[in-house]
């Protein structure tokens, strides 16, 4: 993407903090928080990572990387905005139909008319979708769209454990199941997901940190009625986990719920249960 080396190509450069910024704007992070949040993420200096944002300081690979991570997306996702050319693979929504389909978008973001169809970067995937009457700044133009025949996507679970180790192993299990599973390390990163896009069901533990899940279950229970959500918790013993506060969330948000020592095959058999038609 760019060199490391002093009088690297300034169009590299450029390219690099195009590609940045328009990550960040498809994230919904307002412009005067560009430098700021570039900062946070790569433990630069709030004048360092400025520069980077408007173009006159190098970018590494590793930055971008880390850059596209963050928000759940790949190198070369983040990469591809340079490239309008390209198509993007995506899930066209259409009622409570997930078609598969390939997008070729206009250059730049623009206002759309109502009604039409228009592409989204959400995470790591795009989704295409009617305009409605205020559609985000950040939404594409579709110069042709082609879909992809009558192939079930696969379901989309977010998975929010503290413990990494947890998060990812539930993740594999998920995957080798045919989930498409996310895995998220902490609460706020899970509902800023959940934001920009719902996903089709959810595991989350039930003590993040030092407090319980219980507000962003209810928030993610407020915006999707149905969707398949299962409890998580092993601090019953510890006492962090109260037996009849966790029978009240179950009970009150129509929850699915698991004790640790997790037992991954009857998680997969659950939320397999849970999408089958009734």
């Amino acid at each position: 993407m760019t060199s490391s080396k002093p009088g690297a190509d300034d169009g590299e450069q450029s390219l690099a903090a195009i590609c940045v910024r328009a990550l960040l704007d498809r994230h919904d992070v307002p412009r005067h928080k560009h430098s700021t949040l570039t900062a946070a993420v790569l433990g630069l200096s709030y004048s360092h990572a400025h520069r980077k944002v408007q173009k006159d300081s190098t970018w590494s690979l590793e930055e971008l990387q880390r850059m596209a991570e963050f928000f759940g997306e790949t190198l070369s996702q983040l990469v591809s905005q340079g490239d309008a050319d390209a198509p993007r693979t995506a899930v066209l929504l259409a009622g409570s139909a997930r078609v598969p389909c390939q997008v070729w978008l206009e250059p730049e973001p623009k206002p759309a008319q109502p009604g039409s169809l228009v592409a989204i970067g959400a995470g790591s995937e795009w989704v295409v979708m009617p305009a409605g009457d205020n559609p985000p700044a950040h939404a594409f133009g579709i110069r042709l769209l082609v879909l992809q025949g009558d192939a079930q996507t696969a379901r989309r679970i977010a998975v929010l454990d503290d413990k990494r180790d947890t998060t990812d192993s539930l993740v594999d299990a998920l995957a080798a199941s045919g989930f498409e599973a996310t895995p998220f390390y902490t609460a706020q990163d899970l509902a800023d997901a959940v934001r920009a896009r719902p996903f089709d069901g959810y595991l989350i533990d039930w003590i993040i940190g030092n407090d319980d899940s219980r507000a962003l279950i209810a928030g993610i229970r407020e915006g999707d009625p149905r969707c398949p959500i299962g409890l998580l918790t092993g601090e019953f013993d510890t006492g962090r986990a109260q037996a009849n506060e966790v029978a009240e969330a179950v009970r009150r948000y129509k929850l699915m719920f698991f004790e640790k020592p997790l037992r991954l095959p009857i998680i997969s058999a659950q939320l397999t249960q849970a999408f089958s038609p009734r």
